[in-house]
């Protein structure tokens, strides 16, 4: 899996592909468009600028990914147990702890920090 990509891309690469494939499918509903999300057109673009930071290696967009992430997770939590734990909102709750786990990974921490710097060499 995911082998021509270099062992540091690899979890950014993967919380990427997770975090836009839940943007796309959001973004397809019409619940999504609702006039009681109506900063939905304003907030998308946002979060693809903060993705391509992110993979930029930039420190901002991962704090930022950060508190929308414990802020995220707590309240899928709270939205899943107040639906009495229906399949879409424990799906979405786990999708959300699986980004939120890639987010405080080691190797993404470590791809972050080095922010334009040359890898340190092995040995």
């Amino acid at each position: 899996m995911m082998s021509w990509l270099p062992d540091e891309w690899r979890v950014p690469a993967v919380f990427t592909a997770i975090w836009a494939g839940v943007l796309v499918y959001n973004a397809a509903h019409p619940w999504f468009w609702q006039r009681a999300h109506d900063m939905a057109w304003l907030v998308a673009p946002i979060l693809v600028l903060l993705g391509i930071l992110l993979l930029r290696r930039s420190r901002v967009a991962w704090w930022v990914f950060f508190s929308f992430g414990v802020v995220g997770v707590v309240m899928t939590a709270t939205q899943a147990a107040s639906h009495g734990g229906s399949p879409q909102w424990l799906v979405g709750t786990l999708v959300g702890l699986a980004q939120f786990a890639l987010l405080l990974s080691p190797a993404m921490r470590r791809f972050v920090r080095l922010h334009g710097r040359l890898a340190p060499s092995p040995g």
